[in-house]
């Protein structure tokens, strides 16, 4: 029997989510009062910098203009390479990238190099704005189509993205996946799990062998002790 994987039945949110998009680009020959026209007139913090076939240069920033040190143009004033991602990776894992790189912005490229969004900080954090309801659903689907305990009537509620999920599963093993997998949602914020199991498949059997190095041991610790008498 082969079980789906919990990514082919709930949805992995990945940058592409939640990025801007369109974005607004600029020259590198473009000036500070152009660049400082189009941050205002769009509400934005930055801009990426591109050639003259869309591919990305580097990022001016209003940061980067508040200390220009006399630098005119785009590309005297931004701050190259840039930190970029593709679309699909996984905003957990874009969420590290922002703090290792300590960066406030993401640019979002295609195989080619061209820009194709912007994702932020406040951006990544969308994902926390699920509907309950959504998450419920996930939730729902996890335990009835990945670990095919339809039957069980686990009792799943959800407010404010924190979940409990209460009721009884055959194995210890099943309630361990259902918590960690809920864990991993987009949009949990806490997952608060009530769930009794029938058997617990966690611990690893037993072996003949075990027996025998028991005893082996306390064999060798006595004669250890009859050495130092």
């Amino acid at each position: 029997m082969s079980w789906p994987h919990a990514s082919e039945v709930v949805e992995t949110w990945t940058v592409r989510h939640v990025m801007s998009a369109p974005v607004h680009i600029v020259a590198p020959a473009a000036g500070v009062r152009e660049l400082v026209r189009t941050l205002r007139e769009h509400g934005i913090s930055a801009l990426p910098v591109v050639d003259g076939e869309g591919r990305l240069l580097g990022v001016v920033s209003e940061a980067d203009m508040l200390v220009n040190g006399g630098r005119l143009t785009a590309a005297e004033l931004m701050t190259a390479p840039a930190v970029t991602v593709g679309p699909d990776l996984e905003l957990s894992r874009a969420a590290g990238l922002m703090r290792e790189k300590a960066v406030r912005r993401l640019i979002v490229v295609d195989d080619s190099g061209h820009v194709i969004g912007i994702a932020s900080r406040s951006d990544l954090l969308k994902m926390y704005l699920r509907d309950d309801d959504v998450i419920k659903r996930d939730v729902q689907a996890i335990v009835r189509d990945v670990l095919c305990l339809q039957d069980h009537g686990l009792l799943v509620k959800v407010r404010d993205g924190k979940v409990g999920i209460h009721g009884k599963v055959p194995r210890r093993s099943d309630a361990n996946l259902i918590t960690l997998l809920t864990c991993r949602l987009p949009g949990v914020v806490a997952v608060k799990p009530a769930i009794a199991h029938d058997e617990d498949d966690t611990k690893l059997p037993s072996h003949p062998w075990d027996t025998w190095f028991s005893a082996a041991a306390r064999s060798q610790s006595g004669k250890q002790e009859a050495t130092y008498q």
